[in-house]
C-alpha cells in the first residue's frame, strides 16, 4: 500500500450472502461493496453467472468481481469480516484459483463493539438501531432456498436488497467507529 495524504485512503464496504456458513459447503449468491462515495457495486449470481438459470454452484464470477473490487481499496469494512466474510472469500477464491488481494487492514464493527460498548448484541441490526442507521431489510429464511434451489428471482432480488442495505448500514456506522481502535492486531484488525 502506497502512503496517501490524509484523508485520501479509500474503504471498501463489503457484505457477502451466501448459501451456507461453511465455503466447502456454500457459494456465494451476492456480494455488495461501496468505495468511498462511489455508488456500492452488486455482484451477483443472477446478473453475472451464465449458468444462473441452471445452476446456482457456480459463484466464480461473483468471486472474481469481489475480489476485483477489494484490491482497489486501502482499507476494509465489514461486519464479522474477520471471522466469516474474509475467510469464506478466500476459500471461494481458492477453489477457483483466483488470486486473493492483499490482505488491507479491516475495520469489523463486532470486534469493535465487543470492546467498546456494553450492548444486548453486537449484531449489525442492534448497531443500526442504537445509533439510528437505516434498519436491516428483513428476510424470510425460505428466500435462500428458493434462490439457491429454484433460482428464483424475487428471492434472489430480496436477498440482494438485504446485502445492499447491510452495507449501507456499514458505512453509516463507519464514523461512529472512528478512533476507537488503538492499534491494528497481527491479523490486520482494528482493536
Amino acid at each position: 500500500m502506497r502512503a496517501k495524504k490524509r484523508g485520501a485512503y479509500s474503504f471498501c464496504a463489503f457484505d457477502l450472502e451466501t448459501t451456507n456458513l461453511s465455503a466447502d459447503f456454500g457459494v456465494v449468491l451476492c456480494g455488495v461493496t461501496q468505495i468511498g462515495g462511489e455508488p456500492y457495486a452488486l455482484h451477483s449470481q443472477r446478473e453475472l453467472s451464465p449458468m444462473w438459470h441452471s445452476r446456482s454452484d457456480r459463484d466464480f464470477e461473483v468471486v472474481q468481481a469481489l475480489l476485483h473490487e477489494l484490491g482497489r481499496a486501502d482499507f476494509w469494512i465489514a461486519h464479522n469480516g474477520a471471522n466469516f466474510d474474509i475467510p469464506f472469500l478466500q476459500t471461494r477464491a481458492a477453489k477457483w484459483g483466483l488470486a486473493f488481494p492483499p490482505t488491507r487492514p479491516l475495520l469489523d464493527p463486532v470486534i469493535l463493539s465487543r470492546r467498546k460498548f456494553r450492548l444486548s448484541s453486537n449484531r449489525l441490526e442492534t448497531l443500526a438501531r442504537v445509533f439510528n442507521c437505516p434498519p436491516k431489510t428483513p428476510l424470510h429464511p425460505g428466500d435462500w432456498l428458493a434462490a439457491t434451489l429454484a433460482r428464483d428471482e424475487p428471492a434472489i432480488k430480496r436477498i440482494e436488497k438485504h446485502c445492499i442495505r447491510d452495507v449501507q448500514i456499514l458505512n453509516a456506522l463507519a464514523p461512529r467507529f472512528r478512533g476507537m481502535w488503538r492499534h491494528l492486531s497481527s491479523t490486520g484488525v482494528f482493536i
